[in-house]
């Protein structure tokens, strides 16, 4: 073979070298291109964090229901005028906070009159915000937050109706509203306000239930009586202590009985709940809760003094647990109630004390 025909060998041999050099890399390259079709592109990962439920305090998140009262709060707030304290007289038998209420959140409202405020505080007894009103003599609070309460002014018979917002702005105003002039002319005793449904109510010492404005809109004076203080089932309630015999003469102390009278929605007796306990003074319907549980206050004395205690029972009148408040925790000043129950059963205590106001709340669920 010559020498240019070996080298035209050469070239053949180096042409297809390159043609099979550029179909593989061609090949190659189509074929990522398909995988990079076929592959689906993934997700990019993000930083936002996953949405846990928010951590709950330990003393929420084993809560249960027990047959006994546990107090769960202890509070006490000195007396002054500071944005913490409660004002007070200590001349002329002593005045101070008058009355106190909750509202749906179980929050507190204590009017301190002295100051002419109302200080809300949750349901841990920690103050949460002051609202400046007039000094109210009584308070009630509606499901909006709306509060309610009266003054004593001027005109027959001398009671001022006023209506504030959350925030504390006056939505409204009643002078002598005919609800109290009704008591008035009676003869009887202003007694608490309360809220049932959307009406606002005042009841007297004799037990009767006034109806004073609806709390729906604007106030308006109304006239309207029932007998007994209507509960939350609109059961009405009316308690009572034997003092005198059918014969017409006194019982003795240690032999007074409770007696705690369910009139039913139609109106008719529904039963009549005895309570026996040594050294009955004094007895007051305090309401039911959200179960149908009603709640029973009642004054006994014995060597060691007063003591206040609460009686629960079911919607039937079954006796659940009794609450003993020992002297020490009871002490009051002038106040419109001495206790007072919350939508779920709890009972509040504010006691203007000789140095201090203690605030208390009991519960079964703990």
């Amino acid at each position: 073979m010559n020498q240019k025909g070996f080298a035209n060998i050469i070239l053949v041999v180096v042409i297809v070298i390159l043609v099979g050099a550029v179909g593989y890399f061609v090949f190659i390259r189509k074929s990522v291109l398909v995988v990079q079709q076929l592959t689906p592109t993934p997700t990019q990962a993000t930083n936002t964090p996953k949405s846990n439920p928010t951590p709950q305090p330990s003393n929420q998140l084993n809560l249960s229901a027990h047959t006994n009262y546990k107090k769960m709060v202890s509070e006490s707030f000195d007396y002054g005028n500071s944005e913490q304290q409660f004002g007070i007289i200590r001349i002329a038998g002593g005045a101070g906070p008058s009355s106190f209420t909750t509202d749906n959140r179980n929050y507190l409202y204590i009017t301190d009159t002295q100051n002419n405020r109302v200080k809300i505080l949750n349901s841990e007894g920690k103050q949460t915000s002051i609202i400046n009103t007039v000094p109210l003599a009584d308070i009630a609070v509606d499901n909006n937050g709306d509060i309610y309460g009266y003054v004593f002014g001027s005109g027959s018979p001398g009671v001022h109706l006023y209506k504030y917002d959350g925030s504390g702005s006056l939505l409204g105003k009643i002078e002598n509203p005919s609800a109290f002039s009704e008591i008035s002319s009676s003869n009887n005793v202003y007694g608490k306000l309360y809220i049932y449904g959307n009406k606002l109510y005042i009841t007297d010492n004799q037990q009767n239930s006034y109806l004073v404005s609806s709390t729906s809109g604007n106030l308006e004076s109304k006239s309207e009586k029932v007998n007994g203080v209507i509960g939350n089932s609109g059961k009405r309630y009316y308690v009572a202590v034997n003092f005198i015999s059918p014969e017409g003469t006194v019982i003795p102390v240690e032999s007074r009985k409770g007696l705690v009278e369910i009139i039913n929605q139609s109106g008719n007796k529904e039963k009549i709940i005895t309570i026996e306990i040594d050294g009955l003074q004094t007895i007051a319907f305090l309401g039911e809760d959200q179960s149908g549980n009603i709640h029973i206050q009642t004054e006994t004395r014995d060597k060691t003094g007063l003591k206040l205690q609460v009686h629960k029972y079911d919607s039937t009148g079954n006796l659940l647990t009794t609450l003993d408040i020992r002297n020490g925790d009871y002490t009051t000043i002038g106040m419109v109630k001495l206790l007072h129950i919350d939508q779920t059963g709890d009972i509040w205590q504010v006691a203007p004390g000789k140095s201090n106001l203690l605030v208390n709340r009991w519960s079964t669920t703990y």
